[in-house]
């Protein structure tokens, strides 16, 4: 009983830890990108107050491919306002509290943490698909891409998903026998859970890169729509992978600017990717507020 409830106190203290290191850096880099966008006399402010409301419903498309994961397990907190709680750890140095807080958050109840493991590794992967969904088009064609081969992509895409399943225990099971983890308990996502992650996270890249091409168009750009939100795609996913950068903070940038060089300078480039940015912030931070305000509401005594 004594160790259950240690356990349990461990997990809520980690939990609390998480959420209140996350506020801060977030806070912090608002603070920061306040200062830097004031310091402009043209920021496109209603852009990018748009920029921001297109941010939260990417957001919730992603918190939704995070549910689709773990669609039939009864973790302690739901996936989708786990996933929302966890934004704000991603500003932090390092570039993994993220993930931690994420597995941290949605482990407990009837899941267990090789269930929420396996999720996570399998959300690696569908993210980088999604990101590749938009990135390999523009990367080979330009601005000028066929509408064919962007379905052909997805297609492509859809099919290796399909048999992600498959592929990725087997993957897993390798890798934990070099780093020597313990894999043997992980439960992988089924085939249809896989795809309809892989849909939310479509959705959701999408909406990010409108959000980015929208800032970027107010400050006179005159990139195609689907180049820009092509290039965020390029440009995200390489920051993703870029594990040791805080949310892929210069990775992006470089990527944008080496994209979007033919119709923007490098002065619109940085300034759309920093509005982008604290726009992001200021949404993710609204949306994880409106969520503790809700349960706030919802344990209030009738």
């Amino acid at each position: 009983m004594i160790v259950r409830w240690r356990t349990r106190t461990g997990i809520e203290v980690g939990r609390f830890a998480i959420i209140i290191l996350g506020i801060a850096a977030i806070l912090f880099a608002i603070a920061g990108a306040w200062i830097a966008a004031s310091a402009s006399d043209s920021v496109p402010w209603l852009a990018v107050a748009g920029a921001g409301l297109v941010v939260m419903g990417g957001t919730w498309a992603s918190a939704r491919s995070w549910r689709a994961l773990l669609a039939g397990t009864d973790s302690a907190v739901d996936p989708v306002k786990a996933y929302v709680a966890s934004l704000p750890a991603k500003y932090l140095p390092g570039g993994i509290a993220q993930p931690i807080g994420l597995i941290v958050l949605t482990s407990g109840g009837r899941t267990s943490i090789g269930r929420v493991m396996a999720a996570a590794a399998t959300q690696f992967v569908v993210s980088v698909f999604g990101g590749a969904s938009l990135a390999l088009p523009v990367t080979s064609f330009g601005s000028r891409v066929p509408v064919v081969y962007v379905l052909l992509t997805i297609a492509g895409m859809l099919v290796l998903l399909f048999f992600l399943p498959n592929w990725l225990p087997l993957l897993t099971v390798k890798m934990g026998q070099r780093l020597r983890l313990k894999v043997d308990d992980w439960i992988f996502p089924d085939k249809a859970s896989t795809v309809r992650a892989y849909a939310w996270t479509f959705i959701g890249f999408v909406a990010m890169g409108t959000s980015f091409a929208i800032v970027v168009r107010a400050l006179g750009s005159s990139a195609p729509w689907f180049t820009i939100i092509a290039a965020f795609a390029v440009a995200w996913t390489i920051g993703f992978l870029a594990v040791p950068l805080p949310a892929g903070v210069g990775a992006r940038e470089g990527v944008l600017l080496a994209l979007l060089a033919p119709w923007s300078g490098a002065s619109v480039v940085i300034a759309a990717s920093l509005l982008q940015r604290f726009a992001s912030m200021l949404a993710e931070l609204a949306l994880f507020g409106t969520f503790r305000a809700w349960r706030v509401i919802k344990d209030l005594p009738s």
